[in-house]
């Protein structure tokens, strides 16, 4: 029913396919970047004195890195003492506190970034993300035909015409990691190389909740090499963390349920969630109790789950065919939605199923961009809901309350994309691709 829904409601708006032409695509992609030059510019001329340098999440990631090289870890986990470090060390006002609340073993993966201070940190931070996303691009392009008439480096600029991206290099992000070990997964499966994907999704450990989605998958499809390369380095990870501090897992894993609250504190940047979870509390959060809330959140997601099982249910396991690519592109949309956390800048892995399927649409139909029809304005919609989605939702959130009503907003993203990748699964499974 879902389906048939979808497929009607992309029927109604692929009317308006003529109005988006190449022209007007080109025109409306590419003015995202000199918009972020903007933002960027505006925020370190800012009088107060804040800067994106003293804004993003790097600071949690100097904070992890420092008490492992400290010899800390028995306070990874003690706020108090992460408060005072960043105030001492960091200089920072009690306001731009960020909490360091990745597992233990992550700070494996920051120290190394800490070593020459926080400001060369940051700077060797971000040309390591840059290169892991040009590194990503490459491997598509190795991969995908009709992406080798563009260079790796046009490639790489051309995802910042995608916001997610521009977020992700404001927020000092590990986004384009979690992007290129993604699609060494993808890519290597492709090849029939399971093992060697397996280990490259285990390494995503430090956001356990990407993992979710596509280990569900390999079990649906029966792909136990794939699976046990994954539980390897998993397993890895985990273990050098535990051998660094017992004490750092054991509290991780007794604050992992305060964790999951905090979406529900005031104080929380709830607007930035853009999964399930997100969705439900934006929506329902100010009018429901909690309990409820995550009930509903489990049912759907649990519905979301029951989608990627309908992707496998009948399709056949035959890599680098085109209706294995849709399904697999259908698949890592779904699974950045029912992740039980994803923020705002995480969307940028959004590109790696929106590249797959537009690379069987190259060459666009009747003189428009992908089919010219209902798939391209689904891409739109894509690209529309992830630049406005958090910005619409926080003005929901403030305009509620002012008019007497109570707090919800809607996350418009998580629909869009959810019906995109129903869109994506129906034309792979219809073969509606000439």
């Amino acid at each position: 029913m879902v389906l048939a829904f979808v497929d009607r409601y992309s029927r109604w708006v692929g009317a308006a396919a003529g109005w988006l032409i190449y022209r007007r695509i080109k025109i409306y992609s590419r003015s995202l970047p000199p918009i972020a030059l903007a933002m960027v510019l505006s925020t370190l001329l800012d009088p107060s004195g804040r800067s994106l340098i003293h804004d993003g999440d790097f600071i949690l990631f100097y904070t992890g890195g420092r008490f492992l090289l400290d010899g800390r870890l028995s306070a990874l986990y003690d706020f108090a003492a992460q408060q005072t470090f960043q105030l001492q060390t960091l200089k920072l006002t009690a306001e731009q506190f960020t909490p360091f609340n990745h597992p233990p073993h992550t700070v494996l993966l920051y120290a190394p970034f800490t070593l020459a201070g926080f400001d060369a940190g940051l700077m060797l931070w971000t040309l390591c993300g840059l290169a892991a996303l040009a590194l990503a691009w490459k491997l598509l392009r190795s991969e995908l035909a009709a992406l080798t008439s563009y260079s790796t480096a046009a490639l790489t600029l051309m995802g910042f015409c995608f916001y997610p991206t521009i977020a992700w290099l404001l927020a000092n992000q590990n986004s384009a990691l979690s992007f290129l070990l993604l699609t060494i997964f993808y890519v290597h499966l492709r090849r029939g190389g399971d093992l060697t994907a397996g280990v490259a999704l285990g390494c995503l450990l430090y956001k356990p909740q990407l993992l979710m989605v596509p280990g569900f998958m390999l079990l649906l499809n029966h792909r136990w090499r794939a699976l046990g390369g994954c539980l390897l380095s998993a397993s890895l990870w985990v273990g050098v963390g535990f051998l660094l501090n017992p004490d750092a897992t054991f509290d991780y894993l007794r604050g992992m349920p305060q964790i999951a609250e905090l979406p529900f504190l005031p104080s929380y940047p709830i607007a930035k969630l853009h999964n399930i979870y997100g969705f439900c509390i934006l929506l329902f959060g100010g009018v429901l109790p909690v309990a409820v809330v995550k009930f509903l959140a489990a049912l759907l997601t649990l519905a979301g789950l029951a989608l990627v099982y309908r992707c496998w249910r009948s399709s056949s396991w035959l890599p680098a065919t085109r209706t294995w690519d849709l399904q697999m592109a259908a698949t890592l949309a779904l699974g950045l939605m029912i992740s039980p956390h994803l923020m705002f800048y995480d969307l940028m892995i959004l590109l790696l199923p929106l590249t797959i399927v537009w690379s069987h649409y190259a060459q666009g139909c009747n003189g428009r961009a992908l089919d010219g029809d209902r798939l391209l304005v689904w891409y739109a919609l894509v690209y529309v809901a992830v630049f406005v989605g958090s910005y619409l939702s926080l003005g929901m959130l403030q305009l509620g309350p002012a008019l007497g009503w109570p707090r919800f907003a809607v996350q418009i993203s998580v629909p869009i994309v959810i019906g995109w990748a129903l869109v994506v699964h129906r034309l792979a499974t219809k073969n509606e691709l000439a």
